[in-house]
This record gives structure tokens, C-alpha cells and sequence, in this order.
């Protein structure tokens, strides 16, 4: 089972405001989202549930402006979505193959930025370490800062808190610290972990932490510990391909491909054709996408 199906995801979400549908084999939400034609009340759901279950999804979402599923990036059946009427648009992420020896990823980072940033960050002294209960609400404000500065949409802070309580401690995520000695944290990831590979949910970051490269860093140990689960891959957690040179996600992709990772598809199934639509304009018109991705 996806951990976004788990009886734990579920309460994370609940936690974090949102409602949960009574849908048999899936956990799904309601939510309000902004777009250029208003609010929408939405139903959204993440994992590959049976096709019953999708069936009951796309029934119920006809309550709604239009539900979107986002499968399980390595197992999905995308003639099934199309047979029972989802369209299919696509996001893009970067997934690292972690079936190679520990120097052979090394070898694959980029000389001149990832690899020389990581021997950088040794020579710093940089500690990576599991997060403390305590340490939640520094992190959380170092991910809030970020997200700010992003402009994009954040979590609220019981979302951290529940997953540590949930997720955390059912050994379904983790975590993660960039210290500078004795104990000044400087940057902070939530890896989930799925059935075969890892996901990097958000991350934040202090100025400082830039200045001594935590952020290679903090990604090198990332997949170190996610190839030490066993897992087939690392997902970096997106990737624009739209971006263009000048923008900040251009340099986010340039940071991302930096680790020697592959670009994948991440489909996204909608009900109706509202969602498909929009999409289709915000690629076309990269203005309505920074005024939408702040409400999302």
C-alpha cells in the first residue's frame, strides 16, 4: 500500500485542515483552492487506488469543480485512468537511481556545483542529523521563510507536527537536519518514504546555510539514506519544465539536475476539464502561474 493511502497520511491531512471523504479504498480530501475564475471546492487524492475505488472518485467528484489524483510515480496504469475517464496532464520531477555503489552516485554529481558543494560543506564541518521533537518549529519557520520568499502556498505547522507524530514514528518519513557546530541549524527536509522509493516533500533553508553549502549536503545524505533503505529511487520532488533562464525555478532545475538524476513524468488524473484547462493556460501564460501557485 502507498503511504497515501495509510491510515497515517490520513490523519496527517486531517490534522492539517483538510476534510477527509468517505471513499471506500482511498484517502481523499476536500479543499478550496484560487484560481482565475474564483474560488473552486476541489477533491484530490495521491497514491494508485483499485479501479473501484476510482470509480467511487470520479462519481463523487461531480459534487465538485473536478478531483485530480496523483498516482504513485513508479506504479500507475495509465490505460486504466483513461478507460474510466481521467485526463492525464503532466508534472515533471527528478528521480535518482539508488541500484548504484556509493561511488558511483558520487561520481555522477556535477564537479563544479553538487560534488565540490558537498566537500565544501565536509571541510565546514556540517553535522546531518534526524530532527528532535524540539527542533519542529525552527524547522517549520525555516520552510515558511522559504516558502515566503517562494511565493508559493505553505503547510501549516500541525502538518509538521502530525507528521512526526504519524509518519515519523512509524518509520514512514523522516526528518532531516544540516547543523553547523555546536547545534545552529541551518536547513531542514521531510523525506517520505514510500514502497520503493523515497520522496523529498519540502525543504527550507537559512541564508547562511547557502553561504556553507548545507543544500548539496543535505541532498548527497538524502540519497545516502534512502539507498540505505533498500529503495530503488530518490525523488527530488519536481522539476518545471517550463522554466526559463532568469526565473528562480530555472535555477531550481539547474540545482535538481545537478544529482545526476533522470526527468520523469508525474502524471496528474483529472475528472472534467476544468483542471486540464487551466493548466494549459498557466503554461501559456507564466504570469497567471505565479498569481495562482501563491493560492494553491
Amino acid at each position: 500500500m502507498s503511504l497515501y493511502q495509510t491510515e497515517n497520511w490520513k490523519k496527517v491531512m486531517q490534522d492539517s485542515g483538510y476534510r477527509l471523504l468517505e471513499l471506500e479504498g482511498m484517502n481523499a480530501f476536500e479543499a478550496k483552492i484560487e484560481s482565475f475564475l474564483g474560488e473552486k471546492k476541489i477533491i484530490f487524492a495521491r497514491g494508485t487506488p483499485s479501479e473501484q475505488a476510482l470509480k467511487e472518485f470520479a462519481e463523487k467528484s461531480k459534487e465538485y469543480s473536478y478531483g485530480t489524483i496523483t498516482p504513485q510515480i513508479t506504479n500507475y496504469d495509465d490505460v486504466l485512468f483513461k478507460k474510466l475517464g481521467f485526463k492525464r496532464t503532466d508534472d515533471f520531477t527528478i528521480m535518482v537511481s539508488l541500484e548504484k555503489s556509493k561511488d558511483e552516485l558520487f561520481k555522477q554529481l556535477e564537479k563544479k556545483s553538487s560534488r565540490w558543494g558537498v566537500k565544501t560543506a565536509e571541510k565546514n564541518s556540517l553535522i546531518f542529523a534526524e530532527v528532535r521533537e524540539s527542533e519542529l518549529k525552527e524547522i517549520f519557520k525555516l520552510y515558511k521563510d522559504t516558502a515566503d520568499k517562494g511565493g508559493y502556498k505553505s503547510e501549516p505547522f500541525e502538518f509538521f507536527s502530525s507528521c512526526y507524530k504519524n509518519i515519523v514514528k512509524e518509520n514512514q518519513g523522516k526528518f532531516f537536519v544540516v547543523k553547523q557546530k555546536p547545534n545552529k541549524i541551518l536547513a531542514g527536509a521531510l523525506l517520505l518514504i514510500d514502497l520503493d522509493h523515497t520522496m523529498l516533500h519540502l525543504t527550507g533553508a537559512s541564508d547562511l546555510a547557502y553561504r556553507l553549502q548545507a543544500m548539496p549536503f543535505l541532498y548527497w545524505n538524502l540519497i545516502l539514506y534512502s539507498k540505505s533503505l533498500n529503495k530503488k529511487y530518490f525523488d527530488l520532488g519536481g522539476y518545471d519544465a517550463e522554466a526559463k533562464e532568469g526565473e528562480k525555478t530555472y535555477a531550481i532545475n539547474r540545482f535538481k539536475t545537478n544529482f545526476g538524476g533522470d526527468i520523469w513524468p508525474q502524471p496528474i488524473y483529472s475528472t472534467g476539464s476544468f483542471y486540464t484547462l487551466t493548466r494549459k493556460l498557466l503554461r501559456k501564460f507564466r504570469f497567471i502561474k505565479k498569481i495562482y501557485s501563491k493560492s494553491k
